[in-house]
């Protein structure tokens, strides 16, 4: 029995909202081809931090509040894509969500 092959999706802390999204969308579906439960989730994105993202990983002091991988996309928006961006973006889709 091989492995499980994992695709590797490097986030380098980007604050351009199509970068994160994409990111946050391939990550996504590697998510659910792998069937990670929610804790393993968490783990197998911050695995991809490189750079900026994983600095501020290091330092984020609500690690303990990230306990699922919703959790970890908010703490994300908040960081790497601001409030205007972020209510521009979600607003010109009709998903304006609360940060």
């Amino acid at each position: 029995m091989t492995g499980r092959r994992y695709t590797k999706l490097p986030f380098y802390g980007s604050t351009d909202p199509e970068e994160f999204l994409d990111w946050q969308e391939q990550m996504e579906i590697e998510l659910e081809v792998q069937e990670f439960s929610e804790t393993k989730k968490i783990s197998r994105a911050i695995l991809e931090f490189e750079d900026y993202a994983l600095d501020w990983w290091k330092q984020y002091p609500h690690k303990r509040l990230i306990k699922n991988w919703e959790d970890l996309k908010k703490a994300m928006r908040k960081e790497f894509i601001s409030k205007k961006i972020w209510n521009d973006f979600a607003s010109s889709f009709g998903t304006c969500e609360a940060r």
